[in-house]
């Protein structure tokens, strides 16, 4: 169930560090 929010955070938190 959580799996697919855990890929859409891990995708928001690599786009986060990308832009950092």
């Amino acid at each position: 169930m959580s799996s697919r929010s855990s890929h859409h955070l891990f995708k928001k938190i690599l786009t986060a560090h990308c832009l950092t």
